[in-house]
């Protein structure tokens, strides 16, 4: 069973894991409609969320949200990665800059640009 719902923005399809009832199916509809009425450009939700929190978007912030993501405590990422765990404590909370040599480091760990963190 597919559900095809059409928007303003285009068209999404639903593939359900499982059958799902008319009742069901029309709520998934209906919120899919009321979410994407919603959308808004990634500049302006950027933005909004920085001027509520002005760690995003920083490198800080990249590393937050990388351990994050990825469910890793400072002491993982210091064994991952050869950095004194008090060093990278330092960095999370804004008192050690993160340099070129760590944040490469920071990029092999996490699989992404090393830019990220600079």
């Amino acid at each position: 069973m597919t559900i095809n719902v059409t928007t303003e923005k285009g068209r999404i399809k639903v593939i359900p894991a499982f059958p799902v009832t008319r009742y069901v199916r029309r709520k998934i509809e209906k919120s899919l409609r009321e979410a994407m009425q919603d959308v808004r450009p990634i500049e302006e939700l950027l933005a909004k969320m920085k001027k509520n929190d002005p760690v995003i978007g920083t490198p800080r912030g990249a590393l937050i949200a990388y351990m994050t993501s990825q469910s890793w405590t400072q002491k993982r990422l210091a064994k991952v990665t050869g950095i004194f765990q008090a060093d990278i404590s330092k960095m999370v909370n804004g008192k050690r800059v993160i340099g070129p040599s760590i944040a490469k480091k920071f990029g092999k760990a996490f699989g992404v640009d090393y830019r990220k963190f600079l």
